[in-house]
């Protein structure tokens, strides 16, 4: 897992996804990652996880926002082969 990636994050209160602010190759390939956060964007990222936020103490520690961020997302053509 690379600095950037965006994967999903299943849980009990329904899916989700992460943004890895660093990389963790400790965490193999256990995620589904389906996009990347362009290098000029991740200040903004930043800026988000800057907000104000609650992190709970189960054995994996996760932080939520105290206040959701609306986002929005643009698929960029980068003139790869499509998967099938």
């Amino acid at each position: 897992m690379r600095r950037g990636m965006v994967a999903w994050a299943g849980g009990a209160s329904g899916p989700a996804f992460f943004i890895a602010l660093a990389d963790h190759p400790e965490w193999g390939r256990g995620h589904t990652v389906f996009a990347d956060v362009v290098d000029e964007d991740m200040p903004v990222v930043e800026r988000i996880v800057a907000q104000p936020a609650t992190t709970g103490t189960g054995k994996i520690p996760i932080t939520n926002l105290n206040t959701p961020v609306k986002i929005s997302l643009e698929r960029i053509d980068t003139g790869a082969t499509p998967m099938t």
